[in-house]
């Protein structure tokens, strides 16, 4: 039992730490395109994909129109804001590693308190061995 407490812990970490690291990944991304104005033309590209005729059968192609036109407000927003964004994104990773830092103190604290528990139900009650 205890085995399978500390295993259980270990794949949560690695999603956690993939989780942190694509994150850090994507931020940094996000950095290198906006310069360039890749993020704009991306979303202005995705403006104009037609509505598959398939999708049109379980979503309303109204809804996609209104999907694809705030991404392309949002990415105007961005390309607004572009002469801070490196200033912003220079905080992001030491935030994302101390969110990181504390979910895995807490996820560590969560297997450690199994590993305890899984040990004590393990022995069975105090007066159950033989004499």
């Amino acid at each position: 039992m205890k085995a399978l407490v500390w295993i259980t812990a270990a794949v949560l970490a690695l999603f956690w730490s993939g989780l942190a690291f694509t994150t850090i990944a994507m931020f940094d991304w996000l950095a290198g395109a906006m310069p360039g104005g890749q993020l704009s033309e991306a979303a202005g590209a995705m403006a104009q994909w037609p509505v598959p005729a398939w999708l049109s059968l379980w979503v309303d192609p109204a809804f996609i129109q209104v999907a694809q036109s705030m991404v392309v407000e949002v990415a105007a927003w961005v390309d607004a804001t572009l002469p801070e964004m490196p200033d912003l994104l220079a905080w992001v990773s030491p935030i994302i590693w101390i969110v990181w830092a504390i979910g895995m103190l807490m996820l560590l604290i969560c297997a450690g308190i199994g590993h305890w528990l899984s040990g004590r139900w393990s022995t069975g009650a105090v007066g159950s061995k033989p004499v």
